[in-house]
């Protein structure tokens, strides 16, 4: 389960994909119930930590992987993302915002888009 929330953080951020090895959607995630990931909160909140490099937070590869891309991705528009990876990305995205943004999503735009030069786009990824 905790490897879903891994996913699930990387989806996230799916302003996270493109075409290289790194960003491809992993086999074993294909037919993840994102949904039902989602409803594990604790969960949520350590990848969180993690992408956000809060004291004490612990990381696996996934999440160092993550923090390493997701700058990338924001700046492209995840124009190299997959479809399910646009899919995943979109209702994670409107989880976190929809539930105490203040604990992960309002955190991540600070710390990956500070000067909200991505907003439009990522208004447009959610309509």
């Amino acid at each position: 389960m905790k490897y879903y929330a891994v996913f699930l953080l990387s989806a996230l951020v799916v302003a996270v994909c493109s075409e290289d090895k790194f960003y491809k959607l992993p086999e074993k995630y294909q037919n993840i119930n994102i949904t039902k990931v989602l409803e594990n909160e604790r969960l949520i909140q350590n990848h969180c930590n993690c992408v956000l490099e809060k004291e004490h937070a612990k990381c696996n590869n996934d999440g160092e992987q993550l923090k390493k891309y997701i700058p990338e991705a924001i700046a492209n528009k995840c124009k190299r993302c997959t479809e399910e990876q646009k899919e995943a990305a979109i209702v994670v995205i409107k989880h976190l915002k929809a539930n105490n943004p203040e604990k992960c999503f309002d955190q991540l735009v600070a710390r990956y888009d500070p000067k909200n030069e991505h907003s439009k786009e990522l208004e447009e990824l959610l309509s």
